[in-house]
C-alpha cells in the first residue's frame, strides 16, 4: 500500500538522496551512533499508485552505504510485517523472515499483527529468524516469552546503548492467538526498563514501540530517562520531539528509512532525525532482487491453489455489482459481517473486479484476488440507526449510473425506488428482523477505503472505530478463509436490495 498521499512530515527534514553520496566521517575521538529505522513492512517489492517506493531490494543497497560508513549502524523494525498481505496469507510471513535474514536486520520486535496466523506459526517465524526479538510488556504466566528477551545492552561505538520494546495492549483483546499472553501498562513497563537499563550502565535509552502514536507521545512525557522512541502502528512518517526526546515514525512498506544520528556529548545524546525515501534513485542490491523475485514466482504458483467449489455461477461482474444484489456482494459481506461479528456488512460495488462470470466448479486463491485486487482491509465500526440509512442513500444515489458507491450488503434489508429524488429513495430498511431505529447503534463491518471516507461516504469518518484498519485482516484472506472453511459454497441472491422496477 503506498502511503505517501497520506502521511504527515512534522518537523522532519526529508533527504533527497544522491545516490554515491558519502555522509561526513565521524570526527576521531567522537562518539557517534548510526540509527536505521523501518515499520509497518507488507510488501516486499516497490508499491504505490504513482512513484513505486520501496522494496527490500532498494533497502539492502540503502544498508550497504550506510554501514560501509558506520560498520556498526543499526537497523530496528518495531512490529507488522509478518501480516497481512497477499503474499503472507500465502507463506505466512516466511517470505519476510527470509528477506531480513537477508538484509541483516539487528532488532525487531512484536506488532499486533504477528499473531494473526496464531502462535505455532509465529514461533516457526521467530524460530527462523536470525536477528533478535524484544518485548518488554507482554509475557506467559509471568514470565517472559520464550526466545524474546525483554531488554538488550549493547555496546555500539564505544557507546552503551540499552534497548526494550512495547507492544499496544490492545493486541490481546483483537488477536485471538495470544489468549494465553499477559499484556502490561506501556508506560509502567517502559518505566521499570529505563531504570535496570541505566543502572546497568546504558548511556542511551531507545524504546522500539508498536502503540498509536497518541500512547508514544505520552510515553516520551510520562516516562523520563527515554532518548529516543522508533515507533510503528500509524503508518505515518512524522518526527516529533517531546523535550528532548524525539519520537520517530517511518511510514509502512519502506517508502522511507528513518536515519538517527546520535552524537553523545558531556550533558547527553544529540539526537538527528532525517527520513530518507526509498525511491527509484537507489538501485536494487542483486542477490535480493533475486530473492524477491523468486518469492513473486512461487506466489503466481500458489495463486493457482484449490481453496474449495463454488456450486453456482458466481456473478462478479461490474455492471452487476454496481447496480444491485449479487451472490458474490453477498459471499464477500456475509463472510465480512461473520469474521467480526457486525450486525451489518457493506462492501462497495466499485471494488468487486474480475469484470467475470466465474462458473461452476473449483474455486482457487486467484479467483479471490481477481475479485477483490485493492488490498483492503476489514474494519469495524459503530454507527447510529440514522448514519446506517444516510450511508444505504448515499449508495444508490448514482446506481443509474453505475457508481462504484453502490453497496453489497449483509444482515440488512431494504427497497430502493430509483425513481425518487437523491436522499429519499431507501424505505423499509430492516436490520436482521428488526425495523431500523434512527437513535440505535449498530455495529458495521467495512473495508478501509470505505471508512475513511472513500467514494464520498462521509458519514462514517466520525464513526467510532472498535477494529481499526491497522488491526483489521485483510479482506481477501477473509473471503478465502470463508470458502475454505464450508469447502462448497452456494451464495444466492435472498432480497436483501428490492430495486422498484420502473414503470
Amino acid at each position: 500500500m503506498n502511503c505517501l498521499n497520506r502521511v504527515l512530515f512534522v518537523g522532519a527534514v526529508v533527504l533527497s538522496v544522491i545516490w554515491g553520496a558519502v555522509w561526513p566521517a565521524h570526527a576521531d575521538g567522537d562518539r557517534r551512533l548510526t540509527l536505521l529505522h523501518i515499520c509497518d513492512v507488507y510488501q516486499i517489492e516497490p508499491s504505490g499508485w504513482k512513484e513505486k517506493m520501496g522494496g527490500f531490494a532498494r533497502l539492502k543497497s540503502l544498508l550497504d552505504t550506510v554501514r560501509r560508513e558506520d560498520p556498526e549502524a543499526l537497523l530496528f523494525l518495531p512490529g507488522d510485517f509478518l501480516s497481512p498481505s497477499l503474499m503472507s496469507g500465502v507463506f505466512k510471513g516466511r517470505q519476510m523472515i527470509e528477506l531480513l535474514n537477508g538484509v541483516a536486520l539487528d532488532y525487531a520486535s512484536p506488532g499486533n499483527h504477528e499473531f494473526d496466523f496464531g502462535m505455532e506459526v509465529f514461533e516457526q517465524r521467530l524460530a527462523e529468524s536470525r536477528f533478535p526479538w524484544l518485548i518488554s510488556n507482554m509475557s506467559h504466566q509471568g514470565e517472559p516469552v520464550s526466545g524474546m528477551p525483554r531488554y538488550t545492552l549493547r555496546k555500539i561505538n564505544g557507546v552503551m546503548v540499552g534497548v526494550f520494546a512495547v507492544i499496544t495492549p490492545e493486541t490481546g483483546e483483537l488477536a485471538h492467538a495470544t489468549a494465553h499472553l499477559t499484556f502490561t501498562d506501556p508506560q509502567v513497563v517502559a518505566k521499570e526498563m529505563v531504570a535496570l537499563l541505566r543502572g546497568k550502565g546504558a548511556e542511551l535509552v531507545v524504546a522500539m514501540s508498536h502503540l498509536d502514536y497518541a500512547d508514544d507521545l505520552a510515553l516520551a512525557r510520562e516516562v523520563p530517562g527515554i532518548d529516543l522512541i522508533l515507533g510503528g502502528h500509524d503508518h505515518i512518517v512524522r518526527i516529533e520531539r517531546v523535550g528532548s526526546t524525539p519520537v520517530v515514525e517511518s511510514g509502512s512498506d519502506l517508502e522511507v528509512v528513518g536515519r538517527v544520528d546520535v552524537l553523545m556529548r558531556p550533558n547527553g545524546p544529540e539526537i538527528t532525525v532525517t527520513h530518507i525515501p526509498l525511491d527509484a534513485s537507489i538501485p536494487d542490491d542483486p542477490a535480493v532482487k533475486r530473492l524477491v523475485d523468486g518469492f513473486g514466482q512461487r506466489l503466481e504458483s500458489a495463486l493457482g491453489e484449490t481453496i474449495g467449489r463454488t456450486e453456482v455461477t458466481l456473478d462478479a461482474t461490474s455492471a452487476a455489482n454496481r447496480s444491485r444484489e449479487t451472490n458474490v456482494g453477498a459471499l464477500i459481506t456475509d463472510a465480512m459481517r461473520q469474521a467480526v461479528d457486525a450486525d451489518v456488512a457493506i462492501h462497495n460495488g466499485g471494488g468487486i473486479r474480475s469484470d467475470t462470470m466465474i462458473a461452476v466448479g473449483t474455486l482457487s486463491l486467484q479467483n479471490v484476488h481477481a475479485m477483490l485486487p485493492f488490498g483492503n482491509l476489514l474494519m469495524k465500526l459503530e454507527i447510529s440507526g440514522s448514519a446506517l440509512k444516510e450511508m444505504l442513500e448515499h449508495g444508490v444515489s448514482q446506481m443509474e449510473r453505475g457508481k462504484g458507491r453502490f453497496l453489497q450488503v449483509s444482515g440488512v434489508r431494504f427497497s430502493v425506488d430509483p425513481s425518487r429524488q437523491v436522499g429519499r429513495r431507501v424505505s423499509h430498511v430492516r436490520v436482521g428482523e428488526e425495523p431500523l431505529h434512527a437513535k440505535r447503534r449498530y455495529t458495521l463491518a467495512v473495508n478501509d477505503y470505505l471508512a475513511k471516507g472513500g467514494d464520498g461516504f462521509s458519514m462514517l469518518k466520525g464513526a467510532k472505530v472498535l477494529i481499526p484498519a491497522n488491526h483489521g485482516a485483510l479482506l481477501t484472506d477473509v473471503v478465502s478463509a470463508w470458502i475454505r472453511e464450508r469447502g462448497s459454497i452456494s451464495p444466492v441472491v435472498t432480497g436483501r436490495i428490492q430495486i422498484r422496477e420502473r414503470e
